[in-house]
């Protein structure tokens, strides 16, 4: 039996964390010339960039969130993820890695979700 269109999912979307939005996190984006994770890569520099992002991804999102997600009968995630943040691209200023990282960090066995909803 397949999903049809009548069945829905109780879910949340988890925008502004591995792919960075200015509404969302606008403390990342001071200037109103960095519009997106590219511009405010290529403004801060390979160093500070990946500083900026390491702290963005582990701090954004935590396991308490999760908990808060499941305790709201909530049991689908949506994570938008930058496919062009994954790998090092010709002369672009992303950083290459860091959020891949942490979208591979959610993968089961990961204890956050499983213990989010008691599962063992």
């Amino acid at each position: 039996m397949g999903i049809t269109r009548q069945q829905t999912f109780p879910r949340c979307y988890l925008g502004g964390w591995l792919s960075l939005e200015p509404f969302i996190t606008p403390s990342l984006f001071p200037d109103t010339s960095l519009v997106d994770e590219y511009s405010l890569c290529k403004k801060l520099g390979p160093k500070e960039a990946a500083k900026t992002l390491e702290k963005h991804y582990s701090t954004f999102i935590t396991e308490d969130d999760f908990k808060a997600i499941a305790a709201a009968g909530l049991d689908h995630v949506r994570i938008p993820f930058p496919v062009l943040g994954s790998k090092d691209l010709n002369d672009d200023p992303y950083v290459p890695g860091i959020s891949w990282r942490y979208l591979r960090f959610l993968r089961l066995p990961h204890p956050w979700p499983a213990r989010a909803h008691h599962a063992r």
